[in-house]
């Protein structure tokens, strides 16, 4: 009979202890991309990381629910320079023949650009855009899908991605 009631006791001040914590259920993730796009009237949300997981510390102890935490973290680099101030215009967008890339002349002369498929295969490598009133790109080779086209900044070495659609 002491057996079941120190069994009992036992599983209540885990509970307790548990309560105590304030142990919430949440939905969120650190996530390294993702999208909300709206079609017809339906919503599609999609995000690729990791989910959130509780990680709880007690002096020189670290519990997580069963991922490897590391002790130290070194960061190389914060420096990621974008294009956002070159205003940037890649249209239209979906395309069928020719892409047309615009940019701020006051921030540069050139730009260069790379086109990738969905697979990472390399469709344009390093092609140089001149004009910052309209360069063209002739995607008429291309095959239906989505494209990501990359512009780097040939001086500062800056750089922006815009994803495009050939139909």
């Amino acid at each position: 009979m002491s057996r079941l009631l120190l069994t009992t006791v036992s599983w209540l001040l885990a509970l307790l202890h548990c309560a105590a914590q304030d142990a919430r259920l949440f939905n969120q993730v650190v996530a390294s991309t993702g999208n909300v796009a709206v079609q017809q009237g339906f919503i599609y949300a999609y995000t690729v990381g990791e989910v959130v997981i509780f990680t709880g510390s007690f002096d020189n102890f670290i519990l997580t629910q069963g991922f490897h935490q590391p002790e130290q973290t070194r960061i190389v680099s914060v420096e990621q320079p974008q294009l956002a101030d070159w205003d940037i215009e890649v249209f239209p967008n979906p395309v069928s023949d020719r892409l047309t890339i615009r940019f701020s002349p006051e921030k540069g002369v050139a730009l260069r650009v790379s086109v990738t498929d969905l697979a990472g295969k390399i469709i344009l490598s390093d092609q140089l855009l001149t004009d910052p009133a309209g360069s063209m790109l002739n995607c008429s080779a291309w095959q239906p899908g989505v494209y990501f086209v990359r512009m780097q900044d040939p001086q500062s070495r800056a750089s922006a991605t815009a994803r495009v659609v050939r139909f």
